[in-house]
């Protein structure tokens, strides 16, 4: 099963059609998902006790998003490594530590 986040056009159907009174079952058909995917959902904004906003749970998702990408290993302290032993001629195998000493 794949993950496929709500889009800002689908997320503004669901706060119109929720403001209008349907069911989120009734949402849920009209838009092609599982009705417990919606209910959770038009929930999330309940524990902040505000209304349902499209715009608002797009722009908690980007910054969610955001924030659980990996940083890297690419440091300033790295970049400096690096640009040391490359400008001393090491190669690749010696800035690794690989190089084998016969």
């Amino acid at each position: 099963m794949s993950y496929k986040p709500f889009t800002i056009n689908v997320r503004t159907k669901m706060e119109t059609l929720n403001h209008l009174g349907w069911s989120t079952r009734a949402i849920a058909q009209q838009i092609k998902r599982h009705h417990s995917t919606v209910s959770r959902e038009l929930n999330r904004m309940n524990n902040q006790s505000l209304a349902y906003e499209a715009t608002n749970a797009q722009a908690d998702y980007q910054h969610n998003r955001m924030q659980s990408k990996p940083r890297g290993k690419w440091t300033k302290d790295r970049v400096h490594y690096l640009t040391q032993t490359l400008a001393a001629t090491w190669s690749s195998e010696q800035i690794e530590g690989r190089k084998q000493t016969r």
